[in-house]
């Protein structure tokens, strides 16, 4: 299992991605924003640059499989760390958790598992 260092849950470095890693960041506003009755937009930010991260491995056995599971396995939150904004580099941690992983069992007799997508948002 090769893993790397710029994708970290509570410290444990996670497995390269097979497909690309999908980072975005946008800003959650206020219900009260919109258009008054005069027209004028109004924007009530309530947060800048939330993360939202995807990640997806295309093929994996059970070691694998389950070591990425063990590190979200009962937790509300962990702390993950991922590249900052603008560096392929450069790291920070921020404190998310993951709201649904997808996965399908491939060939039960080879242990193998196909398609996990773990979705990790920033609290």
């Amino acid at each position: 299992m090769r893993t790397t260092t710029l994708l970290q849950i509570d410290d444990y470095p996670l497995p390269v991605p097979t497909q690309q890693m999908e980072l975005s960041y946008k800003d959650i506003v206020s219900s009260d924003s919109g258009r008054d009755e005069a027209g004028v937009t109004h924007r009530e930010v309530l947060r800048y640059h939330v993360m939202t991260c995807k990640l997806t491995w295309d093929l994996l056995n059970d070691e694998t499989y389950d070591y990425i599971l063990q590190r979200i396995a009962g937790k509300e939150t962990f702390r993950f760390r991922h590249p900052r904004i603008g560096s392929s580099q450069e790291t920070v941690e921020d404190i998310c958790y993951a709201e649904a992983f997808d996965i399908s069992l491939n060939d039960p007799k080879k242990e193998r598992w196909r398609g996990l997508q773990l979705n990790i948002y920033q609290c």
